[in-house]
């Protein structure tokens, strides 16, 4: 019988839960040369955005259900159906948030029946791409993850949070990080490294989430036992 739904887990989409990447596949379906924008990024020389709105210009006229078809080649690991069954057995709200775009996004969450997600949306004109409506990057992950918390109530103490790249860290320091498969930068700063292949029914037994999720349950008893000490109100003193 599944529980109440009193915590929460984000996740990062491609490179995450899935081992590929939707540009890599692109680029590779349709001989596109994206290295070079890669490069740039990494050196710093453009940031989230604008690294994507580049990538963009390069399909930009692109048959766009063309560009869909390649993002069906981008599925989860085997064993994530499995992991999002259990997690929400186990009470988990279940978010992916990606810095990919909305189509595919919606149609892998939906496939692992995931509550919420967002992502950056393509411009279709005349079946054909037009350009990106950028709405989350590494901040905008962040601010989603932090909305979300306020709306359920759920804490930074309730929520598991998957990521693999740089602009995964802000998100990933709202709750318990996880990397996956993760760049050097994010699996120093992960509670919990493991690989694409680890991301099974069986990870929620890890005995580092246990003891997160045991000492979740400590906290919030002993919160309710100060409420219940309290309930009679402030015992006056007597001179």
């Amino acid at each position: 019988m599944v529980g109440i739904f009193d915590k929460l887990l984000v996740s990062d989409l491609e490179g995450t839960i899935t081992p590929n990447e939707f540009w890599e596949e692109v680029a590779e379906d349709f001989n596109l040369h994206t290295h070079t924008i890669t490069a740039r990024a990494m050196a710093g020389e453009l940031d989230f955005f604008e690294s994507l709105k580049a990538r963009v210009e390069l399909v930009r006229g692109m048959d766009a259900k063309a560009l869909k078809r390649a993002g069906e080649t981008v599925e989860p690991w085997p064993n994530v159906p499995d992991f999002f069954d259990a997690l929400h057995y186990n009470g988990f709200i279940t978010v992916i948030v990606s810095g990919g775009f909305d189509f595919l996004v919606e149609r892998v969450a939906k496939n692992l029946g995931v509550r919420h997600w967002a992502a950056n949306r393509l411009i279709v004109e005349d079946g054909a791409v037009a350009g990106v409506m950028p709405l989350v990057d590494g901040e905008g992950k962040r601010r989603f993850v932090e909305e979300l918390q306020q709306h359920y109530g759920i804490p930074p103490e309730r929520t598991l949070i998957l990521g693999d790249g740089a602009n995964d860290l802000p998100m990933m320091g709202r709750g318990f990080p996880i990397g996956v498969d993760a760049k050097p930068v994010v699996a120093g700063f992960a509670k919990l490294a493991i690989t694409g292949r680890d991301l099974n029914a069986s990870l929620l037994e890890h005995p580092k989430i246990k003891s997160w999720m045991q000492q979740d349950l400590i906290q919030t008893q002993m919160a309710e036992q100060a409420k219940a000490a309290n309930a009679g109100g402030v015992a006056q003193c007597v001179a």
